[in-house]
């Protein structure tokens, strides 16, 4: 601690102290007295660094989001990385029966944090298995929320905490697998949920507790020096490190020799202009489009049919409906059949909603499974229900 302000209590000059902060990789940050709590005389730098992000993710996932009981069955996905190292640890702490997923050479790793059974990734795929759990923590986002139910018990939870890493060089990043599970989870008897650690001193308290006792220990991987930090960067871009990837203030470490996949790992980072640009079209193509071919479609419908109301929500409506139908083809990942078939339903339906076929109104009404076009649609239906269906196409 450098320098305290002047109605700050708890801390003075000269203290070690630990805690998190946004864009913390500098000799030198400002940070408020919540995000930060006095460092143990038994706990090192780098372990204490290693605290506040991992290892309160696996705390707070368990205990919070996932309510882990003693003797439930628990699998981690990801078990050799940061937050899956601590989650072993945690979880077998809380008497829980714990698997943890890896790749084959972490295997031995994981098993000596605790683990009760050790699933080699490469060579076998946990969500095929007929082992069955009451808690899955994703620490990867590398499977469905689809394919991790299925190595759910009925009344199993899902807590993610991961969507790729930061090699992951989809420009949705984890966003893709959220938007699943938020359209999943209406449908099924499973909880899911993503979460956020929430730094507070308490959950930190108990962490060095566990540390001091012996239940958990802090997995270093490798330490860089603060010059050594964009070599750090690239290293955990590989997606292999094996617990946490520390970096400290001072030059006293040789530098390593360049990552044989550092080449690789820039040329697939995507271009942030492009991702830019597709965060800005997406929305334009899916959101504005449709209204503009929704007024073309109701104006030559007046030219048409004079003198009669126009039907600009109808036509919006159906043409979000068949939208709708291909996402949720896309979500429940039935494959490009899948997808085909979801589409004619969702179009057929739509065209009879055009037509102003009651019972198409109703029926793509309740399969819009959004309660804000339910009340729309059913103002709407109220005020043009007297109207009768349209002998021929209104197109």
């Amino acid at each position: 601690m450098e320098a305290v302000g002047k109605n700050i209590k708890e801390f003075k000059p000269g203290d070690e102290v630990y805690g998190n902060k946004f864009g913390a990789f500098a000799e030198y940050i400002v940070a408020t007295d919540k995000a930060l709590t006095l460092k143990p005389a038994s706990l090192s730098f780098e372990q204490a660094a290693s605290l506040p992000v991992a290892a309160l993710t696996a705390l707070q996932a368990l205990r919070d989001s996932g309510k882990l009981q003693p003797g439930q069955k628990v699998l981690i996905n990801g078990a050799s990385g940061g937050v899956g190292t601590f989650a072993v640890q945690i979880a077998k702490a809380f008497g829980a029966e714990v698997t943890g997923v890896c790749s084959g050479r972490n295997v031995e790793l994981v098993r000596s944090l605790g683990a009760d059974h050790v699933i080699d990734y490469t060579k076998e795929d946990f969500t095929k298995r007929a082992e069955r759990y009451d808690l899955i923590l994703d620490n990867v986002g590398n499977r469905s929320p689809l394919e991790c139910r299925r190595a759910l018990n009925p009344n199993g939870k899902i807590v993610v905490v991961g969507g790729g890493g930061v090699n992951d060089s989809r420009w949705t990043g984890p966003l893709v697998g959220v938007m699943k599970m938020l359209a999943l989870k209406r449908f099924v008897t499973q909880e899911m949920t993503m979460m956020l650690a929430e730094m507070n001193r308490k959950d930190l308290t108990l962490l060095e507790d566990l540390i001091q006792t012996g239940k958990v220990k802090v997995v270093i991987d490798r330490t860089y020096t603060f010059s050594q930090f964009p070599e750090a960067m690239r290293y955990l871009e590989e997606g292999h490190a094996r617990g946490k990837v520390v970096v400290t203030v001072g030059d006293t470490i040789e530098p390593l020799a360049p990552s044989a996949n550092r080449n690789a790992a820039v040329a697939s980072t995507p271009s942030p202009v492009l991702i830019a640009l597709e965060l800005i079209a997406i929305p334009i193509v899916i959101l504005i489009l449709p209204i503009i071919v929704a007024f073309v479609l109701n104006r030559r419908f007046k030219r048409r049919h004079p003198g009669t109301r126009g039907f600009r929500w109808g036509y919006y409506f159906s043409i979000m409906s068949f939208i709708a139908g291909l996402v949720v083809g896309l979500f429940l990942e039935a494959g490009a059949t899948g997808v085909i078939i979801c589409g004619l339903v969702y179009a057929i339906l739509a065209w009879f909603f055009a037509q102003r076929q009651h019972w198409a109104w109703i029926a793509l009404t309740i399969l819009s499974f959004n309660p804000i076009a339910w009340i729309i649609n059913a103002i709407y239906l109220w005020k043009r229900w007297p109207e009768g269906s349209l002998a021929t196409p209104a197109t």
